[in-house]
């Protein structure tokens, strides 16, 4: 079965009009990529479609509430279906995010404007694919995830579709680098969901995120943007314009949305803590009455 997988996309692949076509419209890398991203687009969808038979088992396993296991059994299709896209997200961060430190820890010399890493195509492969299928979802469910993600979607695709060009490739890693504070969304997600609010487990994630956010997606991500603008810039006519444009719009959002999204997640911790902090406070009070 596998080898006459290989077969026919080895087939796709070399076949000319494959070739030229991919070359026509200046991703001459996606002729040889595109079948293993419509691998792994697929392979979301079938992970998506697999949690939801997984999901009261491991509810009832590890929630903290004989409540919370109880209305497992009875969640909606909406409940079941947002189950599902934060495992699919939890996953795919995890999996780029160890790319990303493999990347980084083991780098490859090559031309920050035309260098190719084969591991750096691999990894946006992935990317690639997951993208596509978030932004397919955030089409369809525009209403529910709104057009600030709809907005990230878009953009970290077309920012990670320079691979296939092949251009500054080198930055990839840099862009993906924003999953690590995904794993820590996700985890907050799950503890909520899973009744440990309150836990020292999702003060950690609490933490981590916004670091996360801070030293990453804005101290990082906007310095390696800044450094990306300078390469693009420096060389535009290699880039061409419908790069140089998109790219740099590409990163204004980015860098916007992180910013606003950071602000948000501050706010909140902010109004959580305040409200645990109010109540530690009540309790104070009525222990404080029963001495009296």
């Amino acid at each position: 079965m596998i080898s006459a997988l290989n077969y026919l996309n080895d087939t796709i692949v070399s076949n000319q009009l494959n070739i030229s076509f991919f070359e026509y419209i200046g991703f001459p890398l996606l002729a040889n990529n595109w079948p293993a991203i419509v691998s792994w687009t697929l392979a979301f969808q079938l992970i998506l479609k697999a949690s939801a038979f997984i999901q009261v088992p491991l509810i009832n396993l590890i929630a903290s509430t004989p409540e919370i296991k109880k209305e497992s059994s009875q969640l909606s299709k909406r409940q079941v279906f947002n189950w599902g896209t934060h495992s699919l997200s939890l996953v795919h961060a995890v999996y780029v995010s160890y790319l990303v430190i493999v990347i980084a820890l083991f780098p490859n010399d090559t031309h920050p404007l035309t260098g190719i890493d084969d591991r750096i195509v691999k990894m946006a492969n992935c990317a690639v694919g997951y993208f596509i299928w978030d932004l397919l979802l955030c089409t369809v469910d525009l209403k529910y995830q709104g057009l600030g993600f709809l907005a990230h979607a878009s953009v970290a695709l077309n920012a990670l579709l320079i691979t296939y060009r092949p251009m500054c490739m080198i930055y990839v890693p840099a862009i993906l680098s924003f999953e690590f504070s995904t794993i820590f969304l996700n985890l907050i997600w799950f503890t909520d969901k899973l009744g440990y609010s309150s836990s020292k487990f999702m003060l950690f994630n609490g933490l981590g995120l916004v670091f996360a956010f801070i030293f990453v997606r804005v101290i990082y991500g906007i310095s390696s943007f800044y450094s990306l603008f300078g390469l693009i810039s420096a060389n535009y006519e290699f880039v061409g314009a419908y790069h140089y444009y998109t790219l740099s719009a590409s990163m204004v959002i980015l860098s916007s949305l992180n910013i606003f999204w950071l602000y948000k997640i501050i706010a909140s911790f902010q109004r959580k803590f305040s409200k645990i902090s109010t109540a530690n406070v009540s309790n104070s009070n009525a222990e404080a009455k029963k001495l009296e």
